[in-house]
């Protein structure tokens, strides 16, 4: 079994999403890593980052995906458009979502959730189309607020 430290920084980045946050991050969208994992992977996680070519400036850290809550929260004057599968276990074949968490983003219109069907989808897209997708995330946005 692989340590955490390896999994981390042998984790293999899928090429569609890294081509989206380079490309938010070009059109001056502020972007900020929020990761639960332990304080001990930071400079691992900043360093993985950097190496596939993403600024890496706005990075923090929790110990468990229930404390990304408060940082949601901080920004609910903001539409926040967030990335996460918000899932584990992937490695025993048996994925498990962090329910807790999704539940707040569903209950918050602040939030546009790209979720793990969605990142599913952009990680096997090869020919990936960045006006699809963002027509893709303003109809889940129209959906959400009109509700």
């Amino acid at each position: 079994m692989k340590s955490y430290r390896e999994s981390y920084s042998l984790a293999k980045p899928f090429i569609s999403i890294i081509r989206l946050i380079q490309n938010i991050q070009n059109n001056k969208i502020a972007v900020i890593y929020l990761s639960a994992r332990s304080f001990h992977y930071y400079c691992l996680t900043k360093k993985w980052l950097s190496n596939n070519k993403i600024s890496n400036k706005n990075l923090i850290l929790v110990n468990k995906a229930e404390e990304k809550i408060p940082y949601l929260n901080y920004f609910k004057d903001k539409k926040v458009i967030l990335f996460d599968d918000l899932s584990y276990n992937q490695e025993n074949h048996h994925v498990k979502f962090y329910t807790t968490v999704l539940e707040y983003v569903k209950n918050n219109k602040h939030i546009i959730h790209v979720d793990y069907s969605l990142l599913l989808e952009l990680q096997n897209e090869n020919n990936f189309d960045l006006e699809d997708f963002l027509e893709q995330i303003i109809e889940k946005a129209y959906l959400k607020y009109n509700k």
